[in-house]
Order: structure tokens, then C-alpha cells, then sequence
């Protein structure tokens, strides 16, 4: 059977046109995220983008051991897909629940053992990966290929999310129930049946 030759895009198209695709998921995902947790979705990235690539590269490099993501081709798929929950390679995002504890004044990262409903949360979730990796999908890849360790991987992406800086007010936070969404969870099952006699 002949297999469909994949055509290689230049690096330098593809990293335009990957940065080009997160600006625009950014502002769409403004609009209704400004709207839906009461406070601005730039302020709420900002309380969680550390926390958030710390978690994407650990849940990144898990991913490429449990399924033996080698080639480059498939490694940047990977990078490409990774923010994105509705895609497989980026599920994690939807286990993820923003909390505020008392007396803190930073929102903080829960991870539940099911999915969730990908609401204002998760959408705020998704910017704050995107926004984290942006301009950096080639030195990522680079970092998978040589299988990097996951200090490296993280200080290296994740400098620039993490580096100290005082965080905007989150007067206007509005916390969103966690949700699970059963639907996801009967797919997931039904998927893991697959092949089964």
C-alpha cells in the first residue's frame, strides 16, 4: 500500500505561521474569557502562564515516552496540538481547575483525575499554554528529540513565563466550578476498547 508522502514545510514558514494561529486564538479567546471570569484574561494568564508550562512540559514529555513520539515530523505535531484540548495531545488542559486559596493572592493550578467541561477556565488555560510556548515550538522539538530532562526542558521554555514580576490585582476573579464532562469520559473509555477481542 502506498503511504502518502508528507511534504516538509520550511521552519521558518512553519514558526510564522504557528505564531500567526496563536495571536489569533489569543484575541478570540479574550473576547470570551474577559466576558465569562469577570476579570481580564490578561491578568488571569498572568497568574497562571508559570505554573501552566511548567505543567505542559512535564505533561509534553510524559506524552512522548508513553507513546514513542521520535521523529521530528511527529514531535512537532505534538508542539502544534499541545495547547489544544479538544486534540488528544492536549487533554491535559482540560483536567486542569483554577483555585484561589485564602490568604493567597496568586491563583494556583488543581489537577483533577477526570476531564472537565472545557469552560471560561479552560479557555484561559489554553491561552496561558499558547502564550507560554510561543516562538519557541523549534527549540521545544529540538529539546524532545535529544530527550532532554524535564528541568532543562521547563527552564528552558519557561524563563520568560516565569521570571519574577508583580502580579496584576484579581479583584474581579470569579471562580468556576470544576465540571466533569461525562461525554469526554464515555469517548475516552470507548477509546481504550478499541483493538480489544
Amino acid at each position: 500500500v502506498l503511504q502518502p508522502v508528507r511534504r516538509r514545510v520550511h521552519p521558518v514558514i512553519r514558526t510564522m505561521a504557528n505564531s500567526l494561529h496563536h495571536l489569533f486564538a489569543s484575541a478570540v479567546l479574550c473576547l470570551y474569557i474577559c466576558q465569562a471570569t469577570g476579570a481580564s484574561s490578561k491578568t488571569v494568564v498572568a497568574h497562571v502562564q508559570c505554573a501552566t508550562c511548567k505543567l505542559a512540559m512535564k505533561e509534553l514529555r510524559g506524552y512522548v515516552k508513553e507513546h514513542d513520539v521520535e521523529s521530528e515530523d511527529d514531535l512537532t505535531d505534538l508542539v502544534e496540538n499541545m495547547c489544544t484540548p479538544k486534540k488528544k495531545e492536549g487533554k491535559w488542559l482540560a483536567k486542569l481547575d483554577i483555585v484561589r486559596y485564602p490568604d493567597v493572592s496568586q491563583l494556583a493550578l488543581d489537577k483533577k483525575d477526570v476531564l472537565g467541561q472545557c469552560n471560561s477556565e479552560c479557555k484561559v488555560l489554553q491561552q496561558a499554554c499558547t502564550k507560554s510556548i510561543a516562538g519557541k515550538e523549534e527549540k521545544l522539538v529540538e529539546l524532545l528529540k535529544a530527550a532532554a530532562g524535564l528541568s532543562k526542558i521547563q527552564n528552558s521554555i519557561c524563563e520568560k513565563s516565569c521570571k519574577q514580576k508583580k502580579l496584576p490585582s484579581l479583584d474581579a476573579w470569579t471562580d468556576e466550578e470544576f465540571k466533569e464532562d461525562k461525554d469526554e469520559a464515555i469517548n475516552s473509555l470507548m477509546d481504550s476498547m478499541k483493538g480489544m477481542p
